[in-house]
């Protein structure tokens, strides 16, 4: 009776990992939580700067969070177009 189980067992597995060769990995949640973690990290430190640069004056917190998470959301925009322009400059 146990070497009836042993072999459903391995059929399963056979089946399972047969299936998971055929489907696309998708990528590790892990992986997008870490990715999450660092671009809020990223905006923290953005908007602290901002906080900084109008010599820590309080009350402006929403202004700089939101100036932070535009600049996270186009740092590649932004060294595109200061090519463009360097370029053009000479």
């Amino acid at each position: 009776m146990q070497a009836q189980t042993t072999d459903a067992v391995r059929g399963t597995a056979i089946v399972a990992s047969s299936s998971a060769r055929q489907n696309p990995v998708e990528p590790a949640p892990a992986a997008e939580a870490v990715a999450d973690a660092q671009h809020l990290q990223k905006i923290r430190a953005a908007a602290y700067a901002l906080y900084e640069a109008r010599g820590c004056v309080e009350g402006h917190e929403l202004d700089d969070w939101l100036q932070a998470e535009q600049q996270a959301r186009q740092p590649l925009a932004g060294s595109v177009q200061a090519a463009a322009s360097a370029t053009m400059a000479h």
